[in-house]
């Protein structure tokens, strides 16, 4: 008989035994997941990824007007995802550079 498995956010799904021999709050954990899913669904939304995308190209000084200039948010599978932050990643073509872009808090 296989045990039921939740997700956990960065690490994968967890059975009952494992989540019983760790010392962290996994009860606690098990609410983030629908709360990230649901900022992530929020951020990816066009609008916000215009916004984003627009604000750290006048923070970087780049001329929003300028189609080689603009800054594009990547897809949410390059975003980095830590305990209680969230980075998203954007791409500025054509030279292909990354930046981070890390909000003060989720």
């Amino acid at each position: 008989m296989t045990s039921a498995t939740i997700d956990l956010l960065n690490s994968g799904p967890i059975g009952y035994e494992s989540a019983a021999r760790r010392e962290d709050n996994v009860i606690h954990q098990i609410s983030w997941v629908p709360a990230t899913r649901k900022l992530y669904r929020y951020l990816w939304d066009p609008t916000q990824r215009r916004a984003i995308a627009s604000l750290t190209a006048q923070h970087l000084g780049l001329d929003p007007k300028r189609q080689d200039a603009r800054c594009v948010v990547q897809n949410t599978q390059a975003w980095i995802l830590g305990e209680g932050d969230m980075a998203e990643s954007l791409r500025r073509p054509p030279i292909s550079r990354s930046v981070t872009v890390r909000p003060n808090s989720i």
